[in-house]
């Protein structure tokens, strides 16, 4: 009874390590280790690196948006209804909100920080906050 239960125990590690040994052994298609996706889009190498690198999109340029530069400014003065010769310090840049590709416009008017983020495909204004300036 006592060597057929080491029998089978070691029967079972056996088959323990020769599964571990092909996962671990899996290559992609030039010899070189799989990459291995998380959950949450952070991908990890089988080299056991240790500084996971997350997935982000690349950095936007003006073709990538439906909405110009121009009109994403025009779209902010009207809320804030205000002209642009009014305004100074204007700045508007694309950039990723939460996936959403938008508009930063930023300006100042008087003792007032104005800031937008403006759909770069809709021309809808996501965020928008004013903030007395204090100086």
């Amino acid at each position: 009874m006592k060597k057929l239960f080491v029998l089978l125990l070691t029967a079972v590690l056996l088959f323990m390590l020769s599964a571990c040994d092909n996962n671990a052994g899996a290559a992609n298609k030039n010899g070189s280790p799989a990459s291995q996706s998380t959950p949450s889009g952070i991908q990890t190498d089988n080299n056991n690196s240790s500084t996971p690198t997350p997935s982000s999109p690349s950095k936007p340029s003006a073709s990538d948006a439906k909405i110009t530069r121009d009109r994403a400014i025009e779209i902010a003065l009207e809320k804030a209804k205000l002209q642009k010769a009014d305004i100074r310090d204007l700045e508007a840049e694309l950039d990723y909100e939460k996936g959403v590709l938008v508009w930063e416009v930023d300006f100042d008017y008087q003792n007032f920080d104005y800031s937008y983020d403006i759909n770069a495909n809709t021309g809808a204004i996501i965020f928008e906050e004013i903030e007395k300036d204090d100086r």
